[in-house]
């Protein structure tokens, strides 16, 4: 099913396995889309205590529904219980997003060779056009960059079709989606074009290979998180 991610979603592999459901099975759903995208958006920011009655009533789902969607979140490693029981919205350190990138680096590059889906190349060309045109002003998450990275691991994950691959993959960039948006963190022009690259890369245009393109990626990727320092 679509992650829904402010105004657009991340389509996951893992998602798209799973049989249609009964009607609270995708109300649960919803109500975790929903919450997730809070939590990357940086709208639920890393530290914050989840606000339960309020999130029943932004989302417009039953307690329930919500509770169910949180249990989901918290097994995911989202969020953190304390000893009073309190959940709140795990705090990503630099120290964190760092080894989320290294992870990332010794995974991807090879996995992004299997990761070619015919069916991504129009989401791919509108990815590539969304990168190029945020350009390196404002945060990622102000001007749209984090979203497009998202769904662009997204669709290698989709790419890779493998289910114990595919959902780590989607694991590490949340870490370091989550750490980007409270740092405000801000594109270099070669991590947009590194970007853009891998878009190039995994449509199998002339180029680089996605190997290649998604380890120049992710070099890029760790760059912006040493940067900040």
């Amino acid at each position: 099913m679509p992650l829904f991610f402010g105004d657009f979603h991340v389509t996951l592999a893992q998602d798209q396995t799973k049989p249609a459901g009964t009607g609270t099975e995708r109300l649960a759903d919803k109500a975790y889309a929903e919450i997730l995208g809070r939590i990357l958006s940086g709208v639920l920011p890393a530290g914050m205590v989840v606000p339960e009655r309020r999130l029943t009533e932004d989302v417009g789902l039953s307690r329930s529904r919500i509770r169910e969607a949180l249990a989901r979140l918290e097994g995911e490693g989202l969020l953190h219980r304390d000893r009073t029981g309190a959940l709140s919205i795990r705090n990503v350190t630099l120290s964190d997003a760092l080894h989320a990138a290294q992870l990332a680096q010794m995974l991807e590059p090879p996995l992004a060779c299997v990761a070619t889906d015919p069916d991504s190349i129009a989401a791919l060309d509108a990815l590539e056009a969304r990168i190029a045109q945020t350009g390196p002003y404002g945060t990622v998450a102000e001007n749209g960059f984090l979203r497009a990275v998202l769904e662009l691991h997204g669709v290698l994950a989709s790419g890779i079709r493998n289910p114990f691959a595919e959902p780590f993959v989607t694991m590490l960039w949340r870490g370091i989606a989550i750490y980007q948006v409270t740092v405000g963190h801000r594109a270099s022009r070669a991590e947009l074009d590194a970007a853009i690259g891998l878009t190039r890369a995994l449509r199998g245009l002339p180029g680089a290979t996605p190997e290649q393109a998604t380890a120049a990626h992710l070099s890029q990727v760790r760059a912006g998180l040493l940067a900040g320092i």
